[in-house]
């Protein structure tokens, strides 16, 4: 299934002002995604890329305060010009509930960017 076009995201077309290249793909699985996510396997990303969302967040839905996390979420802050994606091969349910809690981490840290859909 393609929810967006692997040219998004792949490495061999590169970037444009139009279209900024992902720079850092959040999933739910990193395995789930890369057997079931049809663009991501469409663009070759590797396990690499990637970075699964369950490890930067503690059992109290807290971003993890850990050498480990600062490190991956360093990656998501390295060029301004570039942007982070979350796949999700989950339920949709799934996808309201973490980009919620990724929306008000980012808003509790002062980064990203908000804008008014309406």
């Amino acid at each position: 299934m393609f929810e967006f076009p692997p040219s998004l995201i792949s490495a061999s077309s590169p970037p444009s002002l139009q279209e900024p290249k992902i720079l850092t793909i959040l999933v739910d699985s990193k395995e789930a995604c890369l057997k079931e996510a049809g663009e991501l396997i469409a663009a070759g990303i590797e396990e690499k890329n990637l970075i699964e969302i369950g490890n930067l967040i503690d059992e109290n839905s807290q971003l993890r305060d850990d050498e480990a996390t600062r490190t991956k979420l360093s990656s998501l802050r390295r060029d301004p010009g570039r942007r982070s994606l979350f796949k999700c091969v989950g339920v949709g349910g799934m996808d309201v509930a973490i980009a919620s809690l990724v929306f008000e981490q980012a808003e509790k840290l002062g980064i990203g960017k908000s804008i008014d859909f309406s």
